[in-house]
């Protein structure tokens, strides 16, 4: 061990410090203080002071309370470190006339939700008075704060009087879903502990509306944003699926109505055997008039753009067509219907030439009452093969369509034949363009035997190796299945664990029935001191399994980084000792999908005990940060558009059940154990990973029980807290400008309780491009 600290301070009675182990920064050191060679008192060195934070985290100072009673006699004050002979620098002699100490601000901000800023701060050199700081926002001065809350806390610590805390809310013009700096200085101009830090946060509707309305006065307008700030936690920010109609009257008529010019020629193709008439008089409503319409069937259309084929010359006429036309193209079942920019919008996107296929979200009418609303995920070709993602509305360049293609007079398979015609560097979300805007209105979901087949012939150059097993739902989704290897790579499991030997005996035997051939289990034991523990763990060295100590400090990311530099394995899997598997296949299906062309990480359908699912995936920006997908669905539920039965990429997956290649965990440098010791680290990994070139699978044919939060507990006291929000502000300091647009998840869905549970209120939208 290589330890460096001193005595700093000693005034009104608090004697204060700092220690750290060098070679390992995540432990907090125990000190021992002394009074002329007389053990004082004992103190853990996890506090944040100045003269230690160009070191590790910086929180490796100590502040203790040394009464007069215990320093009659005494000459002189020095520290070391608990169990050790390594003396702290400095001595503080008492007999002597001290300099007057330099003033020590100790303390804390964070960013715990929203706009709002919590913490304390505390001047040793006034311990009574109440600090006086000023909050920067991009550099610029946008308030005062007064630290003179009274905190339980601070009078446990015997800090001053404990009426130093403080809350403050930032203006609600920063709520505009962008990150931002914030600062936090005292009057010296030192930066409080935890500034800068990262704001980030969706659109606040009710603070738009005061700043909107005009004809309030200023001081009115401020009297009325205070009010609501009172409110805010007990207001949703999204509203009912059944409130729709109402929502898009306020909402997507500013996307769907204002013309916006498209300079290329789009021909549209209307098939199928529904009411053409109503779809005709949709299209001659468009306020884009830079189309020529071609229909299967009789129908009036008072343009010259029209041309009606009858039925039976349909496949020579729409080949004819295609042959002659450079542009665009999009097609539109007979009696759907299309609101009156839709065509303007779908054709604008093609003004950026790196487009070659254009989608947007669409809404279904179930029937006569009922409208369902299909707000869909950027590309995503997962769900494409299981879904038709592409379908309604649609647009491509003409030339992805091959001419001599038997599928060409069937339009509904067009969106296969064009992702087949690109190249496999092209099938992204750069090509591939998703516009989060209704402009498609499907009155009838008609069946299509050629669809069927067009896909079983566009599969293999799509997606090679899968198939499709079944279909669910009345036909309307196709479960994938996907070629398993001829040889099986070896796979680490790493478990780590401390004294919960019930919970780690569960998942073991769960683990010794996955029919997997090459396995490899290794416990990480974090330091186990009850003997049941002890004693299991000693049998499961005695049976095969790895057992391999870590006797430091809990840190996850420590704890896994440690593991997988010893795992033999080619593939990696992060598995919490809360984790039972289902069936003895999981494994299989998760290898099967990592093993696909691009693949970074796949996780798992985790389940609480009560069946209900704990994770679908991760979605950035839930409850304002990030949470799991689907904690409103059961096990059997379809969830959203069949979305907890498919197959589907997501930003991020949780690290109770993730697996990945070792290699890929090596050259990011795992996850990171320094921003990210308990909380987050799976996040922040996923993320480095899909920016790396990869991606991330969740796939519900791997279905394992987790019962979340029983091995580490529950972040309920001050320093788990403390530990928690310095995560999550490191969580936005990095990744704040994605944390409101995933771009697995669409804009105009809530993110304030369940995942899918809702409409935004307002739409999340980027003020700054």
């Amino acid at each position: 061990m290589s330890f460096q600290g001193e005595l700093t301070d000693f005034s009104d009675g608090y004697l204060s410090g700092w220690v750290c182990d060098a070679t390992r920064l995540q432990e907090r050191v125990v000190v021992e203080i002394h009074g002329d060679d007389y053990p004082l008192a004992l103190i853990h060195a996890h506090f944040w002071l100045p003269q230690s934070q160009t070191i590790g985290d910086g929180c490796y100072g100590f502040r203790v309370a040394l009464p007069v009673s215990k320093l009659r006699g005494i000459s002189r004050l020095r520290a070391k470190v608990a169990n050790s002979e390594f003396w702290l620098n400095g001595t503080i002699y008492l007999n002597r006339t001290q300099t007057r100490p330099t003033s020590t601000l100790l303390g804390s901000v964070a960013n715990t939700r929203g706009l709002k800023l919590t913490g304390w701060a505390w001047n040793s050199a006034r311990p009574d008075q109440a600090v006086r700081l000023s909050v920067f926002v991009d550099d610029k001065l946008i308030g005062e704060i007064h630290a003179d809350r009274r905190r339980t806390d601070l009078i446990e610590m015997g800090l001053g009087n404990g009426r130093h805390g403080f809350s403050y809310t930032l203006p609600f013009a920063y709520a505009d879903g962008d990150s931002h700096e914030v600062r936090v200085l005292n009057e010296q101009g030192q930066n409080l502990p935890g500034s800068p830090l990262t704001v980030a946060t969706a659109p606040l509707l009710l603070e738009q509306l005061v700043e909107a309305d005009r004809m309030l006065l200023p001081d009115q307008r401020r009297l009325l944003a205070k009010q609501f700030l009172k409110y805010r936690d007990y207001l949703p920010m999204s509203v009912d699926f059944s409130a729709y109609p109402d929502w898009a009257a306020c909402y997507q008529p500013e996307a769907i109505r204002t013309p916006i010019d498209c300079q290329q020629d789009l021909l549209i193709v209307v098939f199928g055997d529904g009411d053409l008439q109503k779809t005709l008089d949709s299209l001659a409503s468009q306020s884009w008039r830079g189309f020529e319409v071609l229909a299967q069937g009789q129908g009036n259309f008072a343009d010259s753009r029209l041309t009606v084929v009858d039925s039976r010359t349909w496949p020579e006429a729409i080949r004819h067509k295609l042959s002659q036309h450079d542009g665009l193209l999009s097609f539109i079942e007979a009696g759907d219907t299309l609101p009156e920019s839709a065509l303007a919008r779908i054709g604008s996107v093609f003004a950026d030439p790196a487009v070659r296929i254009a989608y947007s979200d669409c809404l279904l009418h179930r029937q006569p009452s009922t409208i369902e609303p299909w707000f869909k995920p950027n590309w995503d070709l997962n769900l494409f093969l299981s879904q038709d993602l592409l379908q309604h509305l649609f647009a491509v360049r003409s030339g992805l369509l091959p001419l001599d293609s038997v599928w060409l007079d069937h339009p509904e398979c067009w969106p296969w034949l064009a992702v087949r015609a690109l190249p496999d560097r092209e099938r992204t979300a750069s090509a591939i363009k998703h516009l989060p805007e209704v402009l498609y209105h499907r009155h009838q979901a008609s069946l299509s035997p050629a669809l069927d087949e067009a896909v079983a012939e566009c599969l293999p150059a799509i997606a090679p190796g899968s198939r499709i097993e079944t279909r669910i739902a009345e036909n309307a989704f196709r479960v994938m299945r996907w070629r398993q290897p001829e040889i099986w790579p070896t796979v680490s499991l790493i478990i780590p664990t401390r004294d919960h030997r019930i919970l780690l005996e569960k998942c073991i035997e769960s683990l010794k029935k996955t029919d997997y051939p090459y396995l490899e289990i290794i416990v990480v034991d974090n330091d186990s001191q009850d003997k049941a523990t002890l004693k299991y763990l000693s049998q499961l060295k005695k049976a095969g399994i790895r057992i391999i100590p870590y006797p430091h400090r809990f840190n996850y990311s420590a704890i896994n980084n440690h593991a997988v530099t010893l795992a033999t394995g080619e593939i990696i899997g992060l598995i919490n000792d809360d984790i039972e598997a289902i069936h003895a296949d999981w494994l299989k299906n998760m290898v099967t999908q990592l093993l696909r062309p691009d693949i970074g990480a796949v996780g798992a359908k985790l389940l609480w005990p009560n069946g209900m699912v704990q994770h679908g995936g991760v979605l950035l920006g839930l409850h304002g940060l990030a949470g799991h997908i689907g904690n409103l669905w059961d096990e059997s539920d379809l969830g959203y558009f069949g979305y907890n039965q498919l197959i589907r990429e997501v930003s991020a997956v949780t690290a109770a059940c993730l697996i990945c290649r070792k290699s890929d965990y090596l050259a990011l440098g795992g996850l990171d154990a320094q921003a990210f010791p308990v909380a987050f680290n799976d996040v922040d990994f996923c993320l480095r990973l899909g920016d790396s070139g990869k991606k991330i699978v969740w796939t519900p044919e791997a279905k394992l029980w987790h019962a979340e939060s029983a091995s580490r507990g529950r972040d309920d006291t001050p320093e788990k807290r403390a530990r928690l929000e310095k995560e999550k502000s490191a969580l936005r300091g990095r990744w704040a400008n994605r944390l409101f647009f995933d771009p697995y998840y669409n804009n105009n869905l809530n993110l304030d309780r369940y995942s899918h549970d809702g409409l935004a209120f307002p739409p999340r939208t980027r003020r700054h491009r």
